[in-house]
């Protein structure tokens, strides 16, 4: 569980009745504190990532970045050409 949603469950089972004590309990709810944490930042980053691929905001910005970065390659090889002449 990660702030009170169930992200999913294990199951853990001997044949013997009491197999498994207070301390096996403490430290298996430990384990899986930390692995629902890793779940939950799991699926956060591929929501974000999701609505960064499907923004329209976010489909300019990456449009407008690809736009600059040509311009300054352009102007980088213009320069070099310019250096060439001299």
């Amino acid at each position: 569980m990660h702030q009170d949603n169930v992200l999913g469950t294990i199951n853990l089972y001997h044949p013997d009745k009491d197999a498994f004590g207070p301390h096996d309990q403490q430290l298996l709810e430990m384990i899986l504190g930390r692995a629902a944490m890793a779940l939950y930042n799991r699926l956060l980053f591929d929501r974000t990532r999701s609505h960064a691929l499907t923004d329209p905001l976010a489909i300019f910005q990456r449009a407008a970045s690809a736009w600059c970065v040509e311009r300054c390659r352009a102007a980088n090889a213009d320069d070099g050409e310019a250096d060439d002449d001299a």
